[in-house]
């Protein structure tokens, strides 16, 4: 690993809460946000070079971070949300042993 690598690792790991943030944000499953956390390093990485440092390295971040979470979103398909709801059983036996406060 070259010198540019590591300084890019360390500012990405020095700013990891700005991917996570806009992660949680955008994304609506566990899964789906590992994935756009992925993809935003990538894009991050691909636009190193570009980036002049005519601003805050986090701010530069920000900017890449939140392009592609949206761009990420527009895909279809992509961050679907469930319409499902979890059924709870009803078992009788143990809804008898509970007090009325905790049946309401």
């Amino acid at each position: 690993m070259d010198r540019y690598e590591k300084e890019f690792l360390q500012l990405v790991n020095e700013h990891q809460p700005i991917i996570n943030k806009i992660s949680f944000l955008y994304s609506s499953s566990l899964a789906n946000r590992k994935d756009l956390e992925q993809e935003i390093v990538l894009q991050l990485w691909k636009s190193y070079g570009s980036f002049k440092g005519q601003s805050a390295f986090s701010t530069w971040m920000y900017r890449v971070a939140l392009n592609t979470a949206i761009s990420m979103t527009k895909r279809p398909n992509l961050f679907v949300l469930s319409e499902k709801v979890p059924t709870i059983p009803d078992d009788t036996e143990f809804n008898m042993d509970l007090s009325e406060d905790v049946k309401i």
